[in-house]
């Protein structure tokens, strides 16, 4: 008898919230409400944690949101010489603390059992670790997660990301170094933004969230009344991106709770993009959208400077194709 006992995907996971009774069983590891919670609202509880649990379903259905997070960052820490368990043939197979780190799927073209890399807090978080040649180089290691966003951040934590943007005559120029000397942690945008620095770069704790991957605060205490920078990113390989103006109202309400006595001096929207996609890329949004669709939702003053920019970066491409560890995946039916 043979039982193959695969990682959960997405899909799997929001097919068994569905159930009522079985939802009903494991509530408590989503929410600390008694009230009924409608399908949307488990979804997007499902989601949320997905981010961090990824395809492990004892992660998900055993234990809370804020216990799989420090479960993870302990793993991580234990491991003494994490890289090797991407260079090395045996991969995930090895034991002890590390396989909490690694998911299986079943390749569909061959059938084949592969290991990744369990969720994408994971692997944000060793690929920070790391650096941006582990991103580059072991790739099938990854989750589905783009891996343009993890390179960015790797980048941000291991020297810095250099942008470049275009001149009025369309010619490529040096734009700005983007650093993050101490690391890149996640916030819920739920909940307080844990801005203890003067600097800080911080990236947002969900599956989904619309509109920017990472964001930038900086703030003055000069002489004066004290102001406060805030800029966002979306790190994208496409040709254009989608502009969700919710998420950043939301998130700009909370900080004005956060920063109050501070004057907003700007609020910065940045599209990071490889240096090939610079001349074709369109964001399709605006400084006056921004300004009518996010500031003044916000309630930030007129004065609040507003920047639209879009920047490249030095990144070599990774074909998928290359590594066939990351072909499609599926999980496949219990077989006796």
């Amino acid at each position: 008898m043979q039982f193959d006992l695969m990682s959960w995907t997405l899909e799997d996971y929001k097919a068994a919230m569905a159930d009522d009774e079985f939802f009903e069983h494991v509530k408590t590891k989503f929410t600390s409400t008694d009230e009924s919670v409608p399908p949307e609202e488990r979804e997007q509880l499902l989601e949320e944690k997905f981010y961090v649990a990824g395809g492990s379903a004892r992660y998900m259905f055993d234990f809370s949101l804020s216990e799989v997070a420090a479960s993870l960052d302990k793993a991580i820490a234990a491991v003494e010489d994490i890289k090797k368990y991407f260079t090395d043939t045996r991969g995930a197979s090895s034991e002890g603390v590390i396989n909490r780190l690694f998911s299986w799927y079943r390749v569909e073209q061959t059938g084949k059992a592969v290991s990744r890399l369990v969720s994408k807090y994971v692997a944000k978080e060793i690929a920070e670790k790391l650096g941006p040649d582990y991103v580059q180089n072991i790739a099938n290691s990854l989750t589905s997660t783009p891996v343009f966003e993890l390179w960015f951040f790797a980048k941000l934590s291991h020297g810095g990301v250099w942008t470049k943007k275009k001149d009025q005559n369309l010619e490529i120029i040096s734009h700005d170094t983007w650093k993050a000397d101490n690391g890149v942690p996640f916030f819920d945008p739920k909940h307080s933004i844990p801005v203890n620095q003067g600097q800080q770069w911080l990236a947002p704790r969900k599956w989904n969230q619309g509109g920017y991957d990472a964001m930038y605060v900086e703030m003055f205490d000069g002489a004066g009344k004290p102001t406060v920078q805030v800029r966002f990113v979306q790190a994208s390989r496409g040709d254009k991106h989608s502009f969700v103006h919710e998420f950043f109202v939301t998130l700009l309400h909370k900080l004005t709770d956060s920063f109050q006595g501070y004057q907003f001096k700007s609020v910065e929207v940045y599209f990071a993009i490889p240096i090939s996609k610079l001349r074709v890329f369109d964001p399709k949004v605006d400084a006056l959208q921004v300004r009518r669709h996010v500031l003044e939702p916000a309630g930030l003053p007129e004065t609040t400077r507003n920047v639209i920019e879009i920047v490249g970066l030095d990144y070599k491409e990774f074909r998928e194709s290359d590594h066939p560890m990351r072909e499609q995946t599926k999980r496949p039916n219990t077989s006796l």
